[in-house]
């Protein structure tokens, strides 16, 4: 195992490290390798993390019939919630969407007489109509643009509730995705909470992750309460935003992908195809991992590759600009390593140990990709594909836990995830699977307090090992 590493943390920059299982490749076959990008910022940030900078807010609140009872009454107490804790710095804008799109307040400062304007509005929502959940999310977005215009350094926040899936307008998650993204280029960032058993998790995760923000799960009503204020609470804490890491890749013999759930694929630069991972936020003292298999194909004798990455980033306040090329939009650390062919005499026993931290890190990050293909197959219904991509992913998995103490733990939950490529399970499992695999590839929290029995022993006891 190699690890190369950039200076420590400080106050503009992050503390990073490349770790690789081996920077050797064996001639005449194809080579895979796996690389752990980590993201650590300074501990001392964490002191200044309740100076928050002014929030741009847009709160966008389902108000369709499926709403109606406790779960809006809950989504309003969030909202007055959040309006107590805004301060005159702040300003609020509050869209609502059923069949009809409403904003019923733009860019209001949050002084006390605005706080008095939001409570009102906020108190006059009423459920009614179908979902036009691409039209209130488009809603929210124009908002927080007009406002951005007189805010400087300000934090530009939407957030979402909905307890169902839209219906009304474009609601692909494809163009869902394509428009939070483009959101977040502008500096804007998108959080969305998932209502009860209703909602499409495909939609709203669609907007929350290509949004650099975090998708929650509210089963109960008064969950809504906990994950809006729990995500709210942390605001103070961030410490870098729009994480970007691009992989510039050597050459068509090198294929690279992602283990874990953050957006990722080809982006075409001036310098080339680079494959490029959107890691979101990072708080102050936390540390972000970003996991990569790569697989090098027919490796030769005397051929070696270079790896060059690079990690972008927004800092707390650096001002947001619509531009392509983020080296003049963003901070930038570069890093890098390199593959060299070895002959047949090369002896790699001696790179068989390989440290556990990183090791378990793979392992994880293995786990959260392979239970979110699961489980967007098991609600598509299409076993077949299931079975066979599983089939080599969880032998190859094994093979990777085989000696670690807890390999047993792996090995069970692997059981668990055979059972959603084997048997449909209901959308509840589905749902919880799906958020887990993304805090356990983004490290974030989970807020609700409700403590929940896992969910891999959960489909263990309910369909029993497969």
């Amino acid at each position: 195992m190699t690890t190369n590493s950039t200076q420590p943390a400080g106050s503009t920059n992050p503390g990073l490290f490349i770790t690789t299982d081996s920077l050797n490749l064996a001639a005449g076959r194809d080579n895979t390798r796996h690389v752990v990008l980590s993201m650590t910022a300074a501990e001392q940030v964490v002191a200044r993390g309740n100076q928050r900078a002014p929030l741009n807010l847009a709160l966008v609140i389902d108000d369709s019939g499926s709403m109606r009872g406790p779960t809006l009454e809950q989504a309003k107490e969030s909202a007055r919630l959040i309006i107590e804790a805004l301060d005159n710095k702040d300003v609020l804008s509050i869209v609502t969407f059923e069949n009809k799109v409403r904003t019923l307040m733009l860019g209001e400062e949050m002084t006390a007489a605005g706080k008095g304007r939001a409570m009102e509005q906020i108190a006059a929502i009423r459920a009614r109509g179908g979902t036009a959940l691409g039209g209130g999310w488009l809603a929210g977005l124009d908002a927080v643009l007009k406002s951005q215009l007189r805010m400087d350094g300000a934090m530009n926040r939407i957030l979402l509730l909905t307890d169902g899936g839209g219906n009304v307008g474009n609601c692909e998650p494809g163009f869902l995705g394509e428009q939070s993204a483009n959101a977040l280029k502008q500096g804007v960032y998108t959080s969305a909470v998932g209502i009860g058993e209703g909602y499409l998790q495909e939609q709203i995760d669609a907007l929350a992750s290509n949004g650099g923000g975090m998708l929650h799960d509210a089963q109960h009503p008064h969950e809504i309460v906990e994950v809006v204020m729990g995500e709210f609470g942390d605001l103070g804490r961030i410490w870098a935003e729009d994480i970007r890491v691009r992989v510039s890749l050597p050459s068509q013999a090198v294929d690279c992908s992602l283990l874990g759930t953050m957006p990722s694929g080809l982006v075409s630069t001036d310098a080339g195809l680079v494959f490029e991972v959107s890691a979101g936020v990072l708080l102050s003292g936390a540390t972000r991992e970003i996991v990569l298999r790569l697989d090098f194909q027919n490796a030769r004798e005397g051929m070696s590759f270079d790896l060059p990455v690079d990690v972008y980033y927004r800092l707390r306040g650096d001002e947001a600009a619509l531009s392509p090329d983020l080296d003049r939009t963003h901070r930038k650390v570069a890093l890098g390593t390199q593959f060299v062919v070895q002959n047949a005499r090369f002896d790699f026993s001696a790179e068989r140990d390989v440290d556990s931290e990183f090791a378990h890190s793979v392992a994880d990050a293995w786990l959260a990709w392979l239970s979110r293909k699961m489980t967007a197959y098991n609600r598509a219904g299409d076993f077949e594909t299931a079975q066979v991509m599983l089939r080599y992913e969880r032998k190859a998995l094994l093979k990777w836990v085989r000696a670690f103490d807890d390999e047993r733990e792996y090995r069970k939950k692997l059981n668990a995830i055979r059972v959603l490529a084997r048997h449909r399970v209901d959308e509840r499992m589905r749902k919880e699977v799906h958020l887990l695999a993304s805090k356990m590839s983004k490290g974030e929290s989970d807020y609700r307090s409700y403590e929940r029995q896992d969910i891999y022993s959960q489909i263990s006891d309910e369909y029993g090992e497969q």
